[in-house]
């Protein structure tokens, strides 16, 4: 699928062994190999391809084209085809992303084990790109929201609190855990942050809650 201002063009082709070839709908053209990730296959762009893909994800991607771009983007680090830089480069473009699915991939592919000052640069990294969309959002789910959206909030401030070790974010679910009460997503996300960042007098505290249940 090709679309270069209102015009949209897509062709439905069998790549053959020896590859194959598309013609441009326009120089301009943002492309979407896999239209609506119908074909069980991995796609990589190239710089610029990828660049006007990322720029453009928003308004031009289905939500499911956009969690296949960023697994497909990941899935190339994992096989040694792409560098970790080139997956946070294209995520970097995210920020403005709104599904939860999306973000699970997102996150999925950051929360992996680096050491010292690297994992300092990962957190900052995260807290970078996650901090505006919790914004978005705020901590107070309203009436009317879907589960989606709740989902959504609680990933969001579990991988803040955790990965991005935001103190801010830490503290408010520091608070939420000790309450027991509200939203049971953004629960969830605080009871896993405190675990991860606790002390020993948390941990008996979350066994004595256990066996009292």
């Amino acid at each position: 699928r090709q679309v270069s201002g209102d015009d949209e063009r897509v062709d439905r082709i069998l790549i053959e062994a020896d590859g194959a070839e598309v013609e441009l709908l326009a120089p301009d053209a943002v492309v979407v190999a896999n239209a609506g990730s119908a074909s069980f296959v991995r796609v990589w762009y190239d710089d610029e391809l990828r660049s006007r893909v990322v720029a453009r994800a928003m308004d031009v991607l289905s939500p499911i084209e956009r969690y296949s771009l960023v697994d497909d983007a990941w899935a190339a680090v994992v096989a040694g085809k792409a560098s970790a830089g080139s997956f946070l480069d294209l995520v970097r473009g995210f920020q403005d992303e709104t599904d939860l699915r999306v973000w699970q991939a997102i996150l999925g592919g950051l929360d992996r084990f680096v050491e010292d000052e690297p994992r300092e640069r990962l957190r900052a990294f995260a807290r970078d790109l996650v901090r505006p969309a919790l914004s978005r959002l705020g901590w107070e789910a309203s009436g009317d929201e879907s589960d989606l959206t709740r989902a959504l909030r609680g990933q969001l401030v579990q991988s803040l609190a955790v990965l991005g070790a935001d103190p801010e974010t830490l503290a408010q679910c520091r608070e939420l855990e000790l309450e027991g009460e509200g939203d049971p997503q953004l629960l969830q996300a605080a009871v896993e942050a405190v675990a991860a960042e606790g002390t020993a007098e948390d941990l008996d505290r979350y066994w004595q809650r256990d066996r009292d249940a």
